[in-house]
């Protein structure tokens, strides 16, 4: 006993040892940093001597900390005049809890692109995420459905993730497995706040398009959902989507269909107006505003104000028509199916409709006679 106490009367008493418990090698403490400079930190560790933090066991950018900022460090020397802690042992075994509780919990983590991984033919397989000092590997095809063909270029992003595989303290990390489960919770939140029959305000996100001619529209919910809209829902006639609608446009559209298993949801936008193929105007020989659409070899489209698009054949256009896609002209209705919703519009009068086309009293015709002298005839 009296040894016991001869060695507590020298610790008190000598300056250069710790005035409380002798710490330990593998004890954790927390410090409060003092002094920093490109060596390294200074902490205040709460014992008589001050801790020494060297830069390379920090864990993380030197600049990212500050005078003042309180971090817990773990010892890993003990000299006689000071201990040396380090940050980074401290993140590193953090770092496994967490990649144990992403795996097993689906928890989400996030970490920084520090380089990329190239195979022994210098091809791009993959990269290294920076999770609180540790590397994990995330392979190229599980960044996203279409990686950069450089992925140099992802150097540097902090990116959310995953993890897909354990390996003991090792694994294998996946962007495209937190995407997916953002879109699952994200689809599920949405269908639940807005069932079929609701209506909502979307944005034109692109044009899906078959054989040059856009069949559909994607469209993009306030929370991220996409949704999709086909061009029988979009418009009431067979005109071109684009003449009609632009990419981010703000659309109001009805949800028809959801289908929980391929998290697809359907809309309408005629569902949203009235009808114009109920409208009045809608009348044999009426004259209506129009908007010059595609031309094709027989004629071309125009669309109506009431959003309906009607066929112009060449044969009811003026002879050297120069008006051009998106100018403005009026058409005259000639033939109406509301039933299987056609319309066969003229930009010509009935009455010049009915002059032959190409024939004039000056024209030739045959054998060097014109019209005129044909008629001589029957004078």
């Amino acid at each position: 006993m009296n040894f016991e106490k001869d060695i507590k009367e020298k610790i008190k008493s000598d300056d250069s040892l710790f005035d409380f418990e002798t710490p330990e090698i593998g004890k954790k403490l927390k410090g409060k940093i003092v002094q920093k400079d490109e060596n390294g930190l200074i902490l205040s560790v709460g014992l008589k001597n001050d801790a020494w933090l060297p830069a390379n066991q920090l864990g993380e950018n030197l600049q990212s900390v500050k005078t003042g900022e309180v971090l817990e460090v773990e010892i890993i020397k003990i000299n006689k005049d000071k201990i040396i802690v380090s940050r980074k042992k401290v993140l590193e075994k953090r770092s496994i809890e967490m990649i144990k509780d992403s795996f097993e919990n689906r928890r989400v983590l996030s970490g920084e692109i520090k380089h990329v991984v190239t195979n022994k033919n210098k091809q791009q397989v993959g990269m290294m995420v920076d999770l609180k000092g540790r590397f994990l590997f995330m392979p190229r095809s599980l960044y996203e459905k279409n990686p950069p063909r450089n992925l140099d270029v992802l150097i540097g992003r902090n990116i959310k993730f995953l993890v897909k595989e354990l390996k003991e303290n090792d694994a294998i990390v996946s962007r495209i497995d937190y995407l997916e489960e953002k879109r699952s919770k994200n689809f599920l939140q949405f269908v639940s706040q807005n069932p079929i029959g609701s209506t909502i305000t979307t944005k034109i996100k692109r044009f899906l398009v078959q054989k040059n001619r856009p069949f559909a529209m994607i469209l993009n919910s306030n929370n991220g959902v996409n949704l999709f809209l086909h061009r029988s829902e979009a418009t009431w006639g067979e005109g071109n989507l684009k003449d009609s609608f632009k990419e981010g446009q703000e659309l109001e559209v009805k949800i028809i269909k959801v289908d929980q298993e391929k998290m697809q949801i359907e809309t309408s936008y005629n569902m949203t107006k009235e009808n114009p193929w109920h409208s009045p105007e809608l009348e044999k020989e009426n004259w209506l505003n129009a908007t010059i659409g595609n031309k094709t070899k027989t004629g071309l489209f125009v669309s109506l104000q009431n959003g309906i698009q009607g066929f112009v054949h060449e044969t009811e256009m003026p002879q050297q028509f120069s008006k051009k896609k998106g100018e403005r002209t009026k058409a005259r209705i000639i033939r109406i199916d509301k039933d299987n919703q056609k319309l066969s519009l003229s930009l010509i009068s009935k009455e010049e409709s009915r002059k032959p086309r190409g024939e004039t009293f000056g024209d030739k015709i045959e054998g060097g006679q014109t019209l005129s002298d044909l008629l001589k005839d029957f004078e």
